[in-house]
């Protein structure tokens, strides 16, 4: 009794490492009931979690499960799901949230006597003012009427002034006609509730959406939903997926998604967004939203919504993937560390207690840690999960069945945990390993782009964290443009507008501590320099192009038709036309042509700047094709699809490139063109032939009707009408 008093009244002195329970009454004394679902104030000094001990404080008796919240510097819990007057409640409260001081805390509860009027016989959402000892309502309906469907799961900003909710009530807002459970944000100070879990610009969703999340400011809501209609890019059918709805432009958009930009091939669940609304950590059993994702159990991954780039963080210290299921992802306040429970076995050495166990990922060293251990890293023998951890990651808190974690535990109930994370305090500066070339040099490019790289992830990188310099000739007005700094991690991508003139040019990077660590450490340690790295590579841009034209040979191009509706694979084709077709036929199979160039008379050592693909229009069958079957695309082939003469297999014959380049859907004297992408230039072949291939997005419209667009061929009479290429270079 001695030392769980000890522990209880003292936790403030535990030392890294430590793990102390939390769901404990009054003395310390061990709770006869089990606790789950703890969170976390800013600090770590107060856990929330709901129980359904009868000993936690005095007068618990009606036998409900009630929220509580425990002062780890103190050793005092006291139960919040009271109403204004300390009466407890006549009905189950579960899943509190806890503001960033430990003082607000929002929870769902069946109770009727919470607060005055509530009739509607449903859960609901409440909050909990701890110091003013006031419960008021928060999930409540128009003009104060009760909720006409059951709300749950919320959450709330770390000031607590906004609450986030799930509710199949459909009188929280005006306009709620959809029948299915939505995402809501309440926002206290000003009484007012909204509709988050829509369409950009406000549509309603088409299906149930749960489980989310709020970052500090209240405008980012991430959340989960098996709705379809919510952006383009999700996952149709019953697969869930991961949303983030910006408040301030009322702007939904998916980030489960593959690195292409594809739909995730399995479900997403619990969503969790760090402070600043920048990273959202989430459970997946999807196997392409990273490459190398083998494993077929479900993994946790984070989505960086600044540059785009998903990670996987259930791995061990190596990168190694899990051999079990992971999930129940929380992201630290400063999106450096993620919590989340496992099965797996092979996560850190030692792991052979064959349960789940609680990890943190540190994503700023790419090393994990088990949490779920006694405070001498033993292993704990029953299984955890609920986890949770502090705005800067140093108290993770979980529940458990194990009665191994602290000295005393035979109550054999579900127990609240913490744990102080041992992780090495990082105080090494990063630094510039390299300034290098993305691009070719000479150029005579209006843009070009250098790459950085730093020793470590580092943020705040921006334009104002870079100079170019002239190191010859007569070049001006280069600059680094406002919106040219793009990457994420170690690697960035600086773009360079070169200005006019001739010369040579170098990208330095100034410290001036804006660039920091996870850990806050300034490029280079505190103190600034205006020429911190100063010996990238040159660019020499030389504006001196030249530019050659080439015609597709009709003896080689032509079009291919597919063999049915939905085999992907050529049937029939014609390479002696004076005109090529691209679309859907009659019986809607697809249309590709097929363009061949003697790109070889150009110089072996040309430098290429830019290329432009051109096709004359003949006539639209039908439907414009622009107008049915989306853009008109453009794939490569360095050499030939197959042989030099046209072949069948050309339809669906490997690319050294797709969608290099997009034609205008509006022509120009009959002439449309495509500008091909920067990632095409190393595709065209200087030394023999480069073939390409022609389709619309969409292969049919199912329609059947033919919807196609004619143009000129290769074996046309007119030579100025046949497909032209026209490649900028420098000799």
């Amino acid at each position: 009794l001695v030392i769980l008093l000890a522990e209880a009244v003292f936790p403030a002195q535990a030392a890294p490492g430590d793990t102390t329970r939390v769901s404990v009454g009054p003395s310390g004394a061990q709770s006869n009931g089990s606790a789950s679902a703890p969170a976390i104030s800013s600090d770590g000094r107060f856990v929330a979690f709901h129980s359904m001990a009868s000993n936690l404080v005095s007068g618990d008796t009606l036998g409900n499960t009630d929220i509580f919240v425990h002062d780890r510097q103190t050793g005092v819990t006291e139960r919040v799901s009271l109403d204004s007057s300390g009466a407890q409640a006549n009905g189950n409260s579960y899943l509190p949230s806890i503001s960033s001081d430990g003082n607000l805390v929002a929870f769902e509860s069946y109770a009727s006597n919470l607060v005055s009027g509530d009739t509607n016989n449903k859960a609901d959402i409440f909050i909990r003012d701890r110091q003013l000892g006031t419960t008021a309502l928060v999930s409540v309906g128009l003009a104060g009427a009760p909720a006409n469907g059951d709300s749950s799961i919320a959450g709330t900003t770390g000031n607590g002034r906004y609450v986030t909710f799930t509710s199949t009530a459909s009188n929280l807002v005006n306009g709620d006609t959809n029948g299915v459970q939505d995402i809501f944000v309440r926002d206290l100070q000003l009484g007012t509730t909204s509709l988050v879990s829509v369409v950009t610009g406000g549509a309603l969703s088409d299906d149930n959406s749960g489980g989310s999340s709020l970052s500090s400011d209240g405008r980012f809501v991430a959340f989960g939903s098996i709705a379809k209609n919510l952006t383009a890019n999700d996952a149709k059918g019953d697969i869930e997926d991961v949303f983030v709805h910006d408040r301030q432009t009322d702007e939904t958009t998916c980030v489960s998604l593959a690195p292409d930009g594809t739909a995730a091939d399995g479900s997403s669940i619990g969503a969790s967004i760090s402070s600043d609304g920048r990273y959202v950590a989430f459970s997946s059993a999807a196997s392409n939203l990273v490459s190398g994702d083998a494993n077929g159990w479900a993994d946790i991954f984070v989505h960086d919504r600044q540059t785009g780039l998903t990670s996987r963080v259930s791995v061990n210290s190596s990168g190694a993937e899990t051999d079990n299921d992971s999930d129940s992802a929380v992201i630290s306040g400063n999106g450096r560390f993620v919590i989340f429970a496992s099965y797996a076995s092979n996560l850190v050495p030692g792991d052979t207690n064959g349960t789940n166990d609680i990890f943190v990922y540190d994503r700023a060293t790419s090393t994990i840690e088990r949490v779920s251990v006694d405070s001498g890293g033993s292993e704990a023998n029953g299984e955890s999960g609920t986890p949770a951890i502090s705005s800067d990651g140093s108290l993770a808190a979980f529940n458990s069945l194990a009665n191994n974690l602290v000295a005393g535990d035979t109550n054999n109930e579900w127990d609240i945990f913490a744990h102080e994370n041992v992780f090495e305090a990082d105080t090494t500066a990063p630094s510039v390993l390299s300034v290098t070339r993305a691009d070719g040099s000479p150029t005579a490019a209006q843009y070009v782009n250098y790459t950085v790289t730093f020793s470590e992830a580092v943020t705040g990188v921006d334009d104002g964290d870079f100079k170019v310099t002239r190191v010859g000739g007569a070049i001006q007005g280069y600059m680094v443009p406002e919106d040219g700094v793009t990457g994420d991690g170690a690697t960035w991508t600086v773009t360079v507008y070169t200005g006019y003139h001739n010369g040579t040019l170098r990208l330095d990077v100034k410290d001036n501590d804006s660039i920091v660590d996870f850990a806050g450490n300034p490029l280079g340690g505190t103190g600034t320099s205006e020429d911190y790295f100063t010996t990238g590579e040159l660019y020499w841009i030389n504006r001196s192009i030249t530019s050659m034209a080439f015609r597709s040979n009709g003896t080689n191009d032509g079009w291919v038709l597919e063999s049915g509706e939905t085999t992907d694979v050529g049937g029939s084709m014609n390479t002696s036309a004076t005109s090529m077709w691209v679309g859907d036929n009659i019986d809607d199979k697809q249309f590709r042509a097929i363009l061949h160039f003697p790109t070889y008379d150009l110089p072996d050592d040309a430098a290429i700047l830019s290329v432009v693909l051109k096709v004359k229009k003949i006539s639209v069958t039908f439907s414009d094709p622009f107008t049915t079957h989306g853009n008109l695309l453009v794939d490569i082939r360095r050499g030939t699809f197959g042989t030099a003469a046209l072949q069948l297999t050309d339809f669906q014959a490997a690319a050294s490139g797709n969608t290099v380049g997009v034609f205008q859907g509006t022509s120009v004297g009959s002439w449309y063109s495509a500008v091909l992408e920067r990632t095409a230039i190393p595709y065209i072949n200087l030394t023999g032939v480069t073939q390409f291939r022609l389709r619309f997005e969409l292969d049919d419209n199912d329609d059947s009707i033919a919807n196609t667009l004619k143009f000129f061929s290769g074996n046309t009479d007119s030579g100025n009408d046949r497909p032209l290429l026209v490649v900028e270079y420098l000799p």
